[in-house]
């Protein structure tokens, strides 16, 4: 196993993208997948499980519709200085981990020109061989599809730097030495008095690196 001196674990969904696209590509849907209101209903109200209700929702989701997920997340534009960041990371011989709850058919689909600048992509895979979506999430989460800290335990490394956005990236974040943290993950961050550098878009983590060599 290779020892980095620092490696940075980036979340996709909301971060990578400029909005969140595992719910995006449900509301894009025409016809919406079945009980997808309701599902949603018991997320809100405790009653499901984030993993419970992606599972659920995604499992009447039939195989054919696979098209409409690839034509939606082309769709979505990268979060502004997204290049910039990858190509200051790899000056600095810095790994770049992509850590992600959502799905492979739109998380390898829109970092497809950026493979060879990624050192590794973690998401959930989408069995296609049946009539409907089957998703697998290696290593499994027990509330969330995919468990990001046991991802993050397969490297060997002196310091962690996660970047992200929303809840999902708690348990991450709480395990890494720097944090880069907006919207809901800085929010649970502050109220929790715990550190992490604000971030708008990736120019403001490059600007960041680029002034602090710790």
């Amino acid at each position: 196993m290779a020892m980095y001196d620092t490696i940075v674990f980036v979340d996709f969904d909301g971060t990578v993208t400029s909005e969140e696209t595992l719910a995006g590509s449900l509301r894009h849907m025409d016809p919406p997948p079945e009980g997808a209101e309701e599902i949603e209903r018991k997320l809100a109200t405790g009653e499901l499980t984030l993993k419970e209700a992606v599972t659920s929702v995604f499992s009447s989701v039939r195989s054919d519709r696979v098209g409409e997920f690839t034509r939606y997340i082309n769709s979505v534009p990268f979060r502004k200085g997204f290049d910039a960041f990858l190509d200051t990371l790899g000056s600095r011989g810095i790994p770049v981990v992509i850590v992600s709850g959502g799905l492979d058919i739109m998380v390898e689909e829109k970092l497809a020109p950026y493979r060879d600048k990624l050192a590794d992509i973690w998401d959930v895979k989408v069995d296609l061989s049946g009539a409907y979506f089957r998703l697998v999430a290696e290593p499994e989460g027990e509330l969330e599809l995919i468990d990001k800290v046991a991802i993050m335990d397969k490297y060997a490394y002196r310091r962690a730097i996660c970047v992200g956005d929303g809840y999902t990236d708690i348990l991450m974040a709480q395990k890494a030495d720097v944090v880069y943290a907006r919207d809901e993950l800085a929010n649970y961050l502050d109220a929790h008095d715990m550190p992490y550098r604000k971030w708008g878009d990736f120019y403001d983590i490059v600007k960041d690196i680029e002034n602090n060599s710790d």
